[in-house]
């Protein structure tokens, strides 16, 4: 690692004075004392160069000792000697005199973000050299001497080390940012403990890369140090929007203990039906697997084709876990985002860049210790202006219609008991072609029951297709009640069933083409209630 200290060269200042000539400016560059308005108060300040041209002042050339707003002397971090100078400040300009009365030397002084100041000094020759300035609180300008400091050496491993972290956003702190160690560590909100795990690769020049929450997440940062334990942190977001950050050691916190009882677990006891994006294109609509929680700290996954899986232990702090699959001896982080409508998105970091992202729903069914995923299975509906929608319709079709079970497999609603008045719904297919088949079941009279069953092969049968090449499928409540969860169900035992029987003259049912308009009676069948049975898999609502 390269240490930023300009090697062979005493001070900048003193080879500007050497070379220099009495200069005499037009009257207008001599600050006047009486209007002076000073930038560079009384400390030290390190005086950094770009020397790579790269936009990055990451090379300690010289200290400015101020030992008030108009005198002061150089100090080179090599040797510690330098240049007395005395200054007229006025604002965003400067005039220097280095070692002489005679000497004038015109500088502009310009604001950086981070409370740093950028001067550039012009010389006789014409020639311009620019140096970053950092203020170095803590210092004394009366007894600072370069070559006793450390800061070069400080400035150029910039790196965040182990330890807790409070990062301020103004004067409030937004995040603690716990690292256990350089590369690794975990945020937390002091409200309640809440955050993400990260992963980050520190180079030391200034230059990081975060890994919030998944190998996949690339989040830039600038580290820019500012004092012993502290530093400025800029983070640039995949939409190009940057935020500054001032982080501050908490040098009496433990890493290892730091509101580890913050926050509460946010996965409960209950059965999560795990989708992925196939597509890679954030629409999470595959079911893959079942987390079966039969406690916040144990569960084991299910399978839905098998019905088989792993046991798992977990411990959850807020949106932070780490789960235990299959044994004790395997640590695998994870982090957990709600997403709303009891949704959330939990990835499972594997390390080296693999890592799995779900969307868990929690279902409706309650028994988490006799739970088998061959036998139950929820599709993933989305709320949109239409109604409920299911996108990828025809492949959940298929699935569902395809696998062996020993139930009927069909849609479950559950409403916000009861129903008074009875129920009005519209299952509305869209094929691929744009070509749209709606079936419409209304029923009058009272349910007791909060869930009615619908068997998909019926409701294919009342819209008139066969389920090939279906884009999407809308349930459209019209009705009384509140649709509170529904999801097709393929182990119903004694669910309150609403029988669709076909081939009948008197059917309330009948099919509409939203595209003509048309309104066609449909023999599929009248309507005949089973209502107050017990329902296994739903979730009771007073």
């Amino acid at each position: 690692m390269k240490k930023r200290i300009m090697c062979a060269v005493i001070a900048s200042a003193m080879i500007a004075a050497a070379s220099m000539s009495a200069v005499v400016y037009a009257d207008d560059t001599q600050a006047a004392a009486s209007e002076s308005t000073a930038k560079l108060t009384r400390g030290v300040w390190a005086a950094y160069t770009d020397k790579e041209g790269d936009g990055k002042y990451d090379d300690i050339a010289d200290y400015y000792v101020f030992t008030s707003e108009t005198e002061g002397h150089t100090s080179s971090p090599d040797l510690g000697i330098g240049l007395p100078f005395a200054v007229e400040q006025n604002g965003d300009s400067a005039l220097f005199h280095f070692a002489s009365a005679d000497d004038n030397t015109k500088a502009e002084i310009k604001d950086v973000e981070d409370g740093s100041l950028d001067i550039t000094f012009t010389y006789d020759s014409g020639d311009k050299k620019t140096y970053r300035l950092v203020f170095l609180p803590g210092e004394d300008p009366d007894t600072f001497s370069g070559d006793e400091v450390e800061y070069a050496v400080d400035a150029a491993e910039t790196k965040i080390t182990r330890g807790v972290w409070a990062a301020y956003g103004g004067d409030t702190i937004s995040d603690y940012y716990i690292f256990d160690s350089e590369t690794q560590g975990h945020t937390a909100k002091p409200e309640n403990g809440l955050g993400l795990p990260f992963s980050v690769e520190q180079v030391g020049d200034g230059s990081a890369v975060f890994h919030f929450a998944s190998a996949d997440n690339n989040t830039p940062a600038e580290i820019a140090y500012v004092d012993k334990g502290v530093f400025n942190v800029t983070l640039t977001g995949e939409d190009g929007e940057s935020v500054t950050y001032r982080f501050e050691l908490l040098p009496d916190e433990d890493p290892d203990t730091f509101m580890k009882d913050a926050a509460e677990a946010l996965l409960a006891p209950g059965v999560y039906a795990a989708f992925i994006s196939p597509e890679k294109n954030e629409v999470y609509d595959m079911l893959d697997t079942y987390f079966v929680f039969t406690s916040e700290t144990e569960g084991y996954t299910n399978s839905p084709i098998m019905g088989i899986g792993l046991p798992f232990s977990v411990e959850q702090n807020g949106t932070n876990a780490v789960f235990h699959m299959a044994s004790a001896d395997d640590n695998t982080p994870a982090a957990i985002l709600p997403v709303g409508d009891g949704s959330f998105m939990l990835t499972l970091d594997y390390g080296e860049g693999r890592s799995t992202i779900y969307r868990l729903v929690k279902t409706v069914i309650a028994d988490t210790k006799n739970f088998n995923g061959a036998s139950s299975y929820y599709g993933l509906f989305e709320t949109t202006d239409e109604g409920i929608q299911l996108y990828n319709a025809n492949g959940e079709f298929k699935f569902l219609l395809g696998t062996p079970r020993a139930d009927e497999t069909g849609l479950e609603i559950n409403y916000v008991m009861p129903l008074l008045e009875g129920f009005d719904i519209d299952f509305i297919f869209t094929t691929a072609d744009k070509n749209f088949a709606t079936y419409n079941v209304s029923y009058n009279g009272t349910i007791d029951n909060d869930t009615i069953f619908f068997d998909l092969e019926d409701l294919l049968k009342g819209a008139g297709i066969d389920g090939e090449n279906v884009a999407s499928f809308t349930v459209k409540n019209n009705g009384n009640g509140t649709i509170v969860q529904l999801g097709f169900l393929t182990e119903r035992h004694n669910s309150a069933k609403i029988n669709l029987v076909s081939d009948t003259a008197d059917s309330d049912a009948n099919e509409q083409n939203p595209a003509t308009g048309a309104d066609d009676i449909f023999a599929a069948g009248t309507l005949a209630a089973i209502a107050g049975l017990t329902v296994l898999a739903s979730r009771k609502r007073k």
